[in-house]
């Protein structure tokens, strides 16, 4: 399905009853890597599934901000009708989160988030090497977005008085410590690590990720 939000259209798929639980994926990504949880929470969950801008079959534009795609959500948010929301999003779309929940504190009553950065200092070095020569090949907006973005400032963070739970892979292009430095800017935060896991593979039927998703937001 279509809606048009903030001037563009964005594609998205509603499935299941309860409350209203927002999925958003992450760079170069699209609603589809939910595939494997999707049924498990329309069980239990009004489950708004999207495609960010500029992914998917969402509209494809110039403007490839973080700011942006925050827009784009609470317009979203705004037309359905749906706020306050449960929000879980992987990288990217976890970033998107923790934009709407400091900008707008009303839209989200509860926070998940996997592997997210607020600044782009938060990726491993090694990641961030990679990512620059890469850009200099091909001038990939998404590679520029990530050597440029986000911005999320100390006081955003501690600015979201809701319940946030972050993940993190032991192995994730994250680093640890600038995960619990988000952590120590959040007032009702906390964090899980799964031993063994990388960046990609929280979301690949992974039983721990799973219980804490439906414990968070029971």
């Amino acid at each position: 399905m279509k809606i048009i939000v903030n001037g563009i259209q964005l594609n998205y798929e509603v499935m299941g009853y309860g409350k209203p639980l927002i999925l958003l994926h992450g760079n170069q990504e699209n609603y589809h890597i939910f595939e494997c949880i999707k049924d498990r929470l329309a069980q239990k969950y009004e489950l708004h599934l999207i495609d960010s801008r500029n992914h998917g079959n969402s509209d494809f534009t110039d403007d490839y901000s973080f700011l942006s795609m925050t827009h784009d959500i609470k317009s979203y948010i705004e037309k359905m009708k749906i706020s306050p929301v449960y929000f879980y999003g992987f990288s990217d779309g976890g970033i998107i989160g923790l934009m709407l929940a400091s900008m707008y504190p009303n839209m989200v009553s509860k926070l998940m988030v996997s592997g997210v950065n607020v600044n782009p200092l938060g990726l491993k070095k090694n990641l961030m090497k990679k990512i620059i020569s890469s850009y200099q090949k091909n001038k990939s907006p998404y590679l520029k977005m990530m050597m440029e973005e986000p911005n999320i400032k100390d006081k955003d963070l501690k600015s979201i008085q809701i319940p946030v739970l972050l993940t993190l892979g032991e192995y994730d292009l994250i680093t640890r410590s600038h995960t619990k430095h988000i952590l120590s800017n959040l007032k009702n935060g906390k964090l899980h690590i799964y031993q063994g896991l990388d960046h990609g593979n929280h979301l690949l039927g992974n039983q721990n990720f799973i219980n804490d998703l439906f414990n968070f937001f029971d």
